[in-house]
């Protein structure tokens, strides 16, 4: 037992030298499937970037978007100034960085375009393959 607690122990130390760069990106499905674990964290996520007036989500690659179930898709939020960037990635493969929710619409309310209670506040969004 002494044995596997080092061993544990070791590999947490060696993935947190790593640094925020080697964690890979999940896909909105995992986040959705480990709500509680991601909550209020900080994540990247890699998915098809829905960006419009009626639907602001980030789609599983094969979550069938945008007429999917909700399973595959989180609700982007963004501020106003992330807007011109964010729709030059429309209906591309994307990675977003930012901090995941649960259930935004608690502190927020109703938000129009929302494909799921859950989303991810973006702090930064890239074309997937660029910096990875």
């Amino acid at each position: 037992m002494r044995h596997l607690i080092i061993l544990a122990t070791s590999l947490l130390m060696a993935y947190g030298c790593l640094g925020k760069e080697a964690i890979p990106a999940v896909t909105p499905g995992n986040l959705n499937a480990n709500k509680n674990l991601f909550d209020k964290k900080e994540v990247s996520v890699k998915g098809i970037l829905l960006y419009e007036t009626e639907n602001t989500a980030l789609w599983d690659v094969d979550g069938n978007y945008p007429n999917g179930s909700p399973y595959h898709c989180i609700t982007v939020l963004s501020s106003s100034d992330q807007s011109t960037h964010l729709s030059s990635l429309n209906h591309k493969l994307v990675v977003i960085t930012g901090i995941f929710s649960k259930n935004f619409m608690k502190p927020n309310g109703i938000i129009l375009g929302a494909c799921n209670v859950t989303g991810i506040n973006v702090i930064s969004a890239r074309p997937a393959g660029v910096g990875n």
